[in-house]
């Protein structure tokens, strides 16, 4: 059976690529809806125009149902100067956090210098809405080119995954210093979201791989992380009672391999939430040609269940010209053609 990735709408004027999903769900609404999500236009291999990074604008989307999503109409939610597009800087790695009848953006800029990622270039910004369209100026959450801030949350922040517990709010992220030798999630606290605790490193016990893109969320009493493993590409599943020593549990979701998968090829960071006895997992998930998020649903973190639109009027185009191209190239083999 072939499943489908979720219905995404967006603007016109961004292109129709899904990566890097953060969803909420509220039950009393906001706004009118009961599910919110943020993403970035990203896809790991396709070259876009002026370069891939661009697009990686964080984007907002709300739902009736969790699947079919529609685009605010303030699209993308920021985006780069004139020289940061000529300096090949990115916006990146946009998360959702929802307090107190305010919903909460945040999101990395990238400054790079011959295009190399520097440690100390790093900028978490955060934005709010009381409506989900209209969002605040940024509000400066870390400069890694501050001293004090690097003394704080080290040389680096990627994919950080914050939460409000009611009481203060905590943040967890991959520190990139040292790239993949060094590499590990840290945990941060805060009361106001404007001053850090010096963060502190998290034990990951018996995972296999490297951590790239996580999230975190507190269900039913307990810790999950999704760690998406940049060695083996695979996501992750750990659990953890103090936010910091987590014990590993299992692979929840690995690339199919498989044509007409719209996950054939990568899957990347994913996110967690609790809706009634359900936990659906969103996922990234991308072919050779086109990105897109995906939804899996369990119970028990054991056995998982797609779900899916009926159908996906991108997505079936695209298997259909994959289809197409599989069937020409053996036609040319077959009249010895090219």
């Amino acid at each position: 059976m072939m499943h489908n990735p979720l219905q995404i709408q967006n603007t016109s004027n961004l292109p129709r690529y899904f990566w890097h999903p953060s969803v909420v769900y509220i039950p009393n609404r906001f706004g009118g809806y009961q599910w919110w999500m943020t993403e970035s236009p990203y896809h790991p291999v396709a070259e876009l125009k002026p370069y891939r990074a661009r697009w990686e604008l964080p984007c907002v989307h709300y739902s009736d149902d969790g699947i079919h999503w529609k685009n605010i109409t303030n699209n993308p939610v920021d985006d780069l100067t004139e020289q940061q597009i000529a300096d090949e800087d990115y916006l990146s790695d946009p998360h959702l956090v929802y307090k107190d009848g305010v919903l909460e953006l945040y999101y990395r800029l990238t400054l790079l210098t011959d295009r190399q990622i520097q440690g100390n270039k790093t900028i978490l910004y955060k934005k709010t809405s009381t409506d989900g369209i209209h969002w605040s100026e940024r509000i400066i959450v870390a400069d890694l080119r501050r001293k004090d801030d690097i003394n704080i949350w080290g040389e680096q922040i990627i994919s950080q995954a914050v939460i409000w517990t009611g009481t203060e709010y905590q943040c967890w992220y991959v520190d990139g210093s040292g790239y993949k030798k060094n590499r590990g999630v840290k945990i941060t606290t805060s009361k106001d979201g404007v001053s850090w605790q010096k963060a502190k490193q998290c034990t990951l016990k018996d995972y296999p791989d490297t951590p790239w893109h996580i999230d975190v969320q507190k269900i039913d009493g307990v810790y999950h992380m999704l760690c998406y493993g940049d060695t083996s590409g695979k996501l992750a599943h750990l659990t953890s009672a103090d936010g910091c020593n987590w014990q590993y549990n299992m692979i929840a979701l690995t690339p199919s391999h498989t044509m007409g998968s719209f996950y054939s090829q990568y899957i990347y960071r994913s996110c967690a939430v609790k809706e009634g006895e359900y936990i659906d997992i969103y996922f990234s998930a991308a072919t050779a040609k086109r990105s897109y998020i995906g939804l899996l649903r369990t119970k028990d973190w054991n056995t998982f269940e797609h779900v899916s639109p009926r159908f996906n009027i991108t997505y079936g185009i695209d298997v259909c010209v994959e289809l197409m191209g599989k069937v020409l190239k053996k036609i040319q083999k077959k009249l010895h053609i090219g």
